[in-house]
C-alpha cells in the first residue's frame, strides 16, 4: 500500500509539473526570429523605431516599400505561376528536359531578380539615413532580413502572404499558355 501510494504522488507532482510547463509554453509564445524586438513586430517598425526615422524618412521609406512590394510582389507571383507550370509535368506521360531546365532556369532567375530588389531596396533606405542611424542600421540589418525570410519562408515573404498581405498565390491550374508544352512567362522583371 506505501508502494501505491509513493507512486500515486509521483505521477501527480509530474502531472502538476507537466501542466506548469504547457502553461508556461502557451502564455509565452513569441514569433521565432525576432530576437530582442519585442513579440510581433513587423521588420518596418523595427527599422522605424531603432533608426528613429524621422517624419520626412519614413514617409520616404513608405514610398520606397511599396515600390519593393510590387515589384517583389509581381515576381512572386511569376514564380507561382512557372512552380505550378514545372510541376505539372509531375503526370505528363512524356517530360521536355530542355523546358524543365528552361522553367528551373526561369525560376532561379526571378527568386535572385527578388533578392537583389531586396539589396537595393535596402541600400536606397540607408542612403537617406544620418550617419548614426546609418550605424545602427548596419548593426540590424541581418536580423532584420533574417526576419523577413523567416523559417520555411523566402526573403521577402512574411506569414500570411507577402510582406503581411494575404497571399495572392493564383487558385487553381495555370493559366492555359502555361500549362506543360505551351508558353512561358515573360522573361524578366515586370517593367512598369
Amino acid at each position: 500500500m506505501k508502494n501505491y501510494k509513493l507512486w500515486l504522488a509521483v505521477v501527480i507532482i509530474l502531472l502538476i509539473i507537466n501542466s506548469g510547463v504547457l502553461a508556461l509554453m502557451w502564455f509565452h509564445k513569441s514569433r521565432p526570429g525576432h530576437g530582442n524586438y519585442g513579440p510581433a513586430m513587423e521588420p518596418k517598425d523595427i527599422l522605424i523605431s531603432t533608426l528613429s526615422l524621422t517624419t520626412k524618412q519614413q514617409e520616404l521609406f513608405a514610398v520606397m516599400r511599396n515600390k519593393h512590394r510590387q515589384l517583389t510582389n509581381t515576381l512572386s507571383r511569376q514564380n507561382h505561376l512557372l512552380h505550378d507550370s514545372l510541376f505539372n509535368y509531375i503526370k505528363a506521360p512524356k517530360i521536355d528536359t530542355a523546358l524543365i531546365n528552361r522553367l528551373s532556369d526561369r525560376i532561379s532567375n526571378n527568386q535572385s531578380l527578388v533578392e537583389k530588389a531586396t539589396l537595393y531596396h535596402f541600400r536606397e533606405l540607408r542612403a537617406i539615413l544620418t550617419m548614426a542611424q546609418q550605424q545602427k542600421f548596419d548593426s540590424i540589418i541581418q536580423d532584420v532580413v533574417r526576419m523577413m525570410s523567416g523559417p520555411g519562408r523566402k526573403p521577402g515573404q512574411r506569414l500570411g502572404g507577402l510582406h503581411g498581405e494575404e497571399s495572392e498565390r493564383p487558385q487553381g491550374p495555370p493559366p492555359e499558355d502555361m500549362r506543360p508544352g505551351q508558353n512561358l512567362p515573360p522573361e524578366g522583371p515586370p517593367h512598369n
